[in-house]
């Protein structure tokens, strides 16, 4: 992905590391350089590249009591000594940095610990050391410490540093996914943003979807107790202020705003975090998340501000299991039985977030508009969201390009070229992501129930060429449940090969043969035939369906492709009515690999939709999600991971980059991998 050319112009400055970051030494000042993963372009095809350079914010003293001149001050040095303005433009030297902004416009960061209301539980993983893992648009570096043995532990807390200092570009900064003055730009109020949606949304009722699509748009509707950070182990206050565990770490006690109130009118306070939690952990409710707070013994409200959660047990992720799930309005939650919360309506609860529901044509539209009870009073900037069903990708990218929606998710990997060359008015964004690809054998069809059957399929799929064809290098390949930007990803993994030849083999062992010379493998007078079904309108899905099935066809398997509406495809695999499936997970911030690998996940209400059950797989990663142990955890996690690969209940194909579009006329859009919409409030109507 990472051209000559591109590294080339990285070696003017500094030395490149493996990991694509690059660390100076400036006469003894931490300053680091990093690659800009929303900006990261293919050098060879023309487009643009952006370096953040970091400094710190104080001077030092040298040894001998000489001032030590700041980073900002060799910044500007090394500005100069490379030919750049420090006030910006270009001293003219093509194919060179650009633009180069001067650190006293922006300001001194600060690199801080958190508090300790702010910290999270795995306090022993705080090394003094700091790297840099991406830079998103807000102007903010997410930073991950290592340790001066060079453990590479990803797991430790990500710290947040607020004020980039310089960014540089390779090429004019019109091409850049995020413009360095975008803060600087004037804020309207008002205007209509309209998001194009190849689907609809299944359910918002955040008890009742299982649908990661959806909890996008949830999220906009109600608050949790904090808001989880892109590092996905820390937290930002939200509907509560602060918090602290009790000193045996079995009480976690939240304090509530007390400006939050629900847009009927109704009061937030400590009784609809009681009610919520009581929903939650309600067996009749159904809700796929249960599990989450099985060591919760009890949520107890003081008062009407104060909220105490009572664990069983000491372990890692009690502040995240706590705030798992939106807090819900008790006055509606109390007023039906449990069993029927599910059914109840979005339109009929109230909100407390940023927006409200306006109307929701199934299939057609969904409108959102500002919360005028929002605690924010100046936000949001948008009066009213728009996200336009258009169940065809073509047909949603002609509306992109013409005006007709202002912004798409999940661009084609194919036309980013297109929008970037010749549609200046969209800016794209490419950001990294906890999704990952998949095709999913239903391990409760006879089929599919053998491992080396399953094996033997992964052996006939060639998964990179599916990469190479569909994806241009904005993919890489999967080899495990847990995507590379989550701290327990197991880099050691050997993906299966590509190999038809040994794929027919193995198949043949397990009695599939071709016998009547048809070109068909079979068993029992039965062909090796399925149904390989995915969503209708995600064109690179299907373009996957495809591939799969030639691929499989070579080795003599029948694979039959059905494009279902989504809204129908999920519910036949929640109900386990499919064979195969082409399709994609969005991945939890918890290394727990329970919610979609467990015994007790299968089955209805359950993420288990293949029926997979390894009680090894169980076992481990239960240990593994209560040490306190940093080291072990991550022992038992790859291991856990391993075990899965090696049962192959899917074939993992790939890990895709988040490809977005978002017309210039709207700024503060941070995607980050959180999702593109979670700071939906801050977007505003740039001035004309």
């Amino acid at each position: 992905r990472h051209g000559a050319g591109d590294r080339l112009l990285v070696h003017r400055l500094a030395e490149l590391d493996p990991d694509h970051r690059v660390s100076l030494d400036l006469d003894g000042a931490a300053c680091w350089i990093m690659i800009d993963d929303i900006g990261r372009r293919r050098i060879a095809g023309g487009r643009a590249r952006r370096i953040v350079v970091v400094a710190e914010e104080t001077a030092r003293s040298q040894s001998d009591g000489t001032h030590e001149q700041t980073c900002e001050e060799r910044t500007e040095r090394i500005c100069t000594e490379h030919g750049f303005s420090s006030r910006g433009g270009s001293s003219g030297r093509r194919g060179a940095l650009r633009h180069c902004a001067p650190a006293d416009r922006i300001g001194a960061p600060r690199l801080t610990r958190p508090s300790a209301r702010s910290k999270p539980p795995l306090s022993p993983y705080f090394p003094s050391v700091y790297r840099i893992d991406w830079y998103n648009a807000r102007q903010r570096l997410y930073i991950s410490s290592v340790d001066g043995k060079e453990k590479g532990n990803p797991m430790i807390r990500s710290k947040i540093l607020h004020r980039l200092l310089i960014c540089f570009s390779l090429l004019p900064l019109s091409l850049c996914a995020v413009s360095c003055g975008e803060r600087g730009e004037p804020v309207s109020r008002g205007g209509t943003l309209i998001v194009g949606e190849i689907s609809d949304f299944e359910n918002l009722n955040p008890l009742a979807t299982t649908d990661a699509h959806a909890r996008d748009i949830y999220n906009l509707l109600f608050l949790s107790l904090l808001d989880e950070q892109p590092d996905f182990l820390t937290f930002e206050p939200r509907l509560a202020e602060s918090y602290e565990f009790s000193g045996d770490r079995k009480t976690l006690t939240f304090h509530l705003r007390r400006d939050v109130f629900w847009s009927d009118g109704v009061q937030v306070t400590a009784r609809d975090v009681e009610a919520t939690f009581r929903a939650q952990k309600d067996p009749a409710v159904l809700w796929a998340g249960r599990h989450l707070k099985e060591h919760i013994e009890r949520v107890e409200a003081l008062d009407d501000w104060t909220v105490v959660y009572h664990f069983d047990a000491v372990y890692p992720y009690q502040l995240m299991d706590a705030n798992d799930g939106p807090i819900l309005p008790a006055h509606i939650l109390e007023e039906v039985r449990p069993e029927e919360i599910r059914s109840i309506p979005i339109a009929e609860i109230p909100t407390n977030g940023p927006f409200r529901l306006e109307f929701w044509l199934r299939g057609q539209s969904l409108t959102l508009v500002s919360n005028d009870r929002y605690y924010e009073r100046d936000k949001p900037y948008l009066e009213k969201v728009v996200f336009k069903i258009v169940p065809d990708q073509v047909t949603l990218l002609t509306q992109l390009k013409s005006g007709e929606i202002h912004c798409m998710e999940s661009i084609p990997p194919g036309e980013i070229s297109d929008l970037e060359e010749r549609h200046p008015e969209l800016r794209v964004f490419d950001f990294p992501t906890r999704a990952y690809n998949y095709v999913g054998w239903n391990g409760t069809k006879s089929l599919f129930r053998s491992r080396n059957v399953r094996r033997a399929l992964t052996m006939a799929i060639d998964r990179k060429l599916i990469i190479d064809n569909l994806y241009y290098g904005f993919a890489e390949e999967c080899t495990s449940p847990v995507v590379p930007i989550i701290w327990a990803y197991n880099p050691g993994i050997e993906p299966l090969p590509y190999d038809p030849e040994r794929a027919r083999k193995i198949l043949a062992d397990e009695g599939f043969m071709d016998r009547d010379g048809d070109g068909w493998l079979d068993r029992d007078g039965k062909r090796f035939e399925f149904d390989l079904i995915t969503n209708y309108g995600n064109q690179i899905r299907i373009d996957t369906q495809i591939m799969v099935q030639e691929m499989l066809r070579a080795v003599g398997v029948k694979a039959n492709p059905i494009a279902l509406e989504w809204t129908v495809m999920l519910d036949r695999v929640k109900a386990g009515d499919f064979d195969a499936m082409v399709n994609a997970w969005r991945v939890g911030t918890k290394a727990d690999l329970s919610p979609i690998w467990s015994c007790e996940a299968r089955g209805s209400g359950g993420y288990n939709r293949v029926g997979y059950c390894n009680e090894a797989v169980d076992s481990l990663n239960a240990v593994a999600s209560k040490t306190l142990d940093f080291d072990e955890a991550k022992r038992l996690f790859f291991e856990v991971q391993e075990l899965i690969y090696e049962d192959q209940p899917y074939t993992f194909l790939y890990v895709p980059h988040a490809l977005s579009a978002l017309n210039r006329r709207f700024g503060g859009a941070e995607p980050d991998p959180i999702g593109m919409y979670h700071n939906l409030h801050e977007w505003y109507v740039t001035a004309e």
